[in-house]
């Protein structure tokens, strides 16, 4: 017949093995007196190998002294508390590695002597949620810190340059074509216009929260951003797969490319509709054709155009720019891709 005391015994122990945390019970002199099943397995100990062992045994060797003198202060004062209250700790397998650890100390009394109980769990899989979220909250903090800031410079730098730019351009158009100013005005535009390239990319590199935006999206943000200076909104054509068959050191062109042509378009067209569209096949083929009034209103020798005639022949591509009937004009950007794309 099973006694109440027999009961009460096997509860006991089935509890002992049935906890999920290590536990083991340290005697005064820093043996290790129980451990159930879960610590065994924690410290990488063969059942019932961690009885008879320094506590010290579980802490890396470096911090061993530190250890045992945490060790003296706690049988001085024997309060239930965690151990790593305010610290990160560190536990040690019997195979020599580590893992982050939360520990929690009781003093208890066994068989008359007084012991301490420790509770050990392994908080690797915990701490790197918590790096999770807090590299999440960061990338969330830094990319609202890039949306204000290129917010700031699209709505009050590029804007004021643009307001400076079309002024000058006013008082070239009253000077005579022989006047020294006009060369000296013509290039104060070419910088303003270098300086606003300048910033709209600073703009486009802050915008992004990382490299894994797909070049098609990029594509139609860019035309998004100049719009405000069009007044209108450009039609858009993609046709092929611009995200995949375009290779980086053609792709890193496109945005600029793009950026560059309608930004032409909106300081010397006076166009009232515009269309950019993208192609690729054997070659990456950009075209953007304007109503505006033609040619005849733009600068060739303007630093914007130079830049795409640039580009293009770095990639052994062409650059095109003429009169589009029944009016307007025509930028074509076209670069070979390659077999290898």
């Amino acid at each position: 017949m099973t006694t109440e005391s027999e009961v009460a015994a096997s509860t006991r122990d089935a509890l002992w093995a049935a906890m999920p945390d290590g536990i083991v019970v340290v005697g005064a002199d820093g043996r290790i007196q129980m451990a159930n099943p879960a610590a065994d397995t924690l410290f990488a100990a063969e059942p019932g190998g961690l009885v008879g062992r320094s506590i010290e045994d579980l802490v890396p060797p470096e911090l061993a002294e530190r250890h045992r003198r945490h060790r003296a202060a706690f049988e001085q004062r024997p309060t239930a508390r965690p151990m790593n209250a305010y610290d990160k700790l560190l536990a040690r397998r019997l195979d020599g590695s580590t893992f982050p650890a939360q520990i929690a100390l009781a003093p208890v009394t066994l068989r008359g002597e007084r012991c301490t109980v420790a509770t050990v769990r392994d908080v690797t899989a915990q701490l790197a949620t918590q790096e999770r979220l807090a590299r999440a909250v960061r990338r969330t903090l830094l990319a609202e810190d890039r949306e204000r800031i290129a917010r700031d410079l699209h709505d009050t730098v590029i804007q004021e340059l643009f307001a400076i730019g079309m002024g000058l351009q006013a008082v070239v158009g009253e000077l005579d074509e022989t006047a020294p100013a006009r060369a000296r005005l013509d290039s104060a535009i070419d910088a303003i216009d270098d300086v606003i390239r300048t910033v709209r990319t600073v703009i486009f590199d802050v915008h992004r929260a990382d490299d894994d935006v797909p070049l098609r999206t990029r594509v139609v943000e860019t035309v998004a951003a100049v719009a405000p200076s069009l007044g209108f909104e450009p039609e858009i054509v993609l046709v092929g797969d611009i995200d995949h068959r375009i290779p980086p050191v053609v792709a890193e062109h496109l945005e600029p490319v793009v950026r560059e042509a309608l930004t032409n378009v909106a300081k010397h067209a006076g166009a009232t509709s515009a269309t950019v569209a993208v192609e690729v096949g054997d070659h990456l083929e950009v075209r953007v054709v304007d109503d505006g009034r033609g040619p005849g209103g733009r600068r060739p020798e303007g630093r914007g155009l130079l830049n795409l005639a640039e580009r293009a022949a770095a990639l052994g591509g062409t650059f095109h720019f003429g009169p589009r009937e029944p009016s307007g004009s025509e930028m074509v950007w076209r670069v070979p891709l390659g077999d290898g794309a």
